[in-house]
Parts: structure tokens; C-alpha cells; sequence
């Protein structure tokens, strides 16, 4: 139940006032423009959800492509893991922290 005025047709251009005394002609000529403004407002729906349509599969290709980064990017750091645990990388890391730091200190 809705508290607010009502917008229906009826309600915006009562068969009242379309009977002015001017007979069916101006009845027409009321219904006629109330199709035109209907049709209007209509295709104005209408253009809206097109453009809701295309702007929701956009954002769906944009959500696609973020997915395959993050893929991408869990990989990466995966395989720094990988190094990181690795004899090779520790048994230089240890041969080249007290280069960096003697070379800290020359500065």
C-alpha cells in the first residue's frame, strides 16, 4: 500500500477533463497526445535498460579480467616462495648481506 499520490494514467488525465464540451474531437486529440507521451517515456525505459545491459557486461569482462590478474599474480608469488625456500637463493642471500652492508658502510 503506498501512502503517496498515485501516478497511473487515469489518475494524471481524468476522462473529466478530456470532455471539455469540444466532443469526441478533443477526446482524441487528449488520448492521442497522452499515447505520444507514453510512448516516450517508454522508449526512454527502454533505452535505460539497454544501456544498464551493456554497462552490466561490461563490468562482467572488467570482473573476468581482475580474476585472471589475480590468477596471475598468486602464481608470482607462488613461485617467489618457491625461491625463497630454495639452498641456491638463501646460500647467496647469505654471501650477499654482509657485501650490501660492507658496501652501506664505504658510503
Amino acid at each position: 500500500m503506498t501512502s503517496g499520490p498515485s501516478t497511473s494514467a487515469d489518475d494524471r488525465h481524468p476522462p473529466s477533463a478530456t470532455l471539455d464540451g469540444d466532443g469526441p474531437a478533443a477526446t482524441h486529440a487528449a488520448l492521442t497526445a497522452e499515447i505520444a507521451e507514453l510512448k516516450l517515456e517508454l522508449w526512454s525505459a527502454r533505452d535505460a535498460a539497454i544501456g544498464a545491459i551493456a554497462n552490466a557486461g561490461t563490468l562482467r569482462a572488467r570482473n573476468a579480467e581482475l580474476e585472471g590478474t589475480i590468477h596471475a599474480l598468486r602464481v608470482e608469488v607462488g613461485r617467489l616462495a618457491h625461491v625463497e625456500q630454495s639452498i641456491t637463493f638463501r646460500i647467496g642471500n647469505t654471501v650477499v648481506k654482509p657485501l650490501k652492508a660492507a658496501r652501506r658502510l664505504a658510503r
